[in-house]
C-alpha cells in the first residue's frame, strides 16, 4: 500500500483511509454518516491527509470500513503524537491487531512453535511472498 502514495507524502492513516474507502462499496457520503458526518468532506480531507482523524471516530470508522480498531488507532495517535507509539511499546511491549496476530501465529506454526532467527535477506523474501497475495481473498 505505501509504495504507491509513498511520493504523496501521505501518513500511514491517510493511506489506509484512501485503499479503504476506495475498496469500500459504500459511497464516501454513505461513510461519513455511518461515522456521524452529514458532509463526505471531512471525510475525504481524512482521506488525503488535510485533516486528523478524531480519535472518538475511530471504531465507528474502523467498522465502515471493516478495519481493526486497534491497528486504526495505532495509526491515529500517530497522526497526533508521532513517537508515542515508541514510548508505548518501550512501555507496554508490542501492540499487535488480531489479524497480524494470526500472521505470528502462522509463523509460530511454520517454525513448530520455536523462535526462528530470520536473516535480512529471508525478511525480504517473506514480505515479497506476502506483497503477492490480496488482503479478504481466498486461496
Amino acid at each position: 500500500m505505501a509504495d504507491i502514495f509513498e511520493h504523496r507524502g501521505l501518513s500511514s492513516i491517510a493511506m489506509l483511509l484512501h485503499v479503504k474507502i476506495d475498496e469500500s462499496s459504500k459511497t464516501q457520503r454513505e461513510i461519513a454518516k455511518e461515522i456521524g458526518y452529514e458532509n463526505p468532506n471531512v471525510l475525504s480531507m481524512m482521506k488525503h491527509g488535510d485533516a486528523k482523524v478524531p480519535f472518538e471516530k475511530v471504531p465507528a470508522l474502523a467498522k465502515a470500513l471493516n478495519v481493526d480498531p486497534g491497528h486504526l488507532m495505532r495509526l491515529a495517535i500517530e497522526q497526533y503524537w508521532p513517537g508515542l507509539l515508541d514510548v508505548i511499546k518501550r512501555i507496554f511491549g508490542n501492540i499487535v491487531s488480531e489479524n497480524e496476530m494470526a500472521l505470528v501465529t502462522a509463523l509460530r506454526k511454520a517454525f513448530h512453535e520455536t523462535d526462528p532467527t530470520l536473516t535480512p535477506a529471508q525478511l525480504e523474501a517473506v514480505i515479497a511472498l506476502l506483497k503477492g497475495f490480496t488482503p479478504g481473498s481466498s486461496g
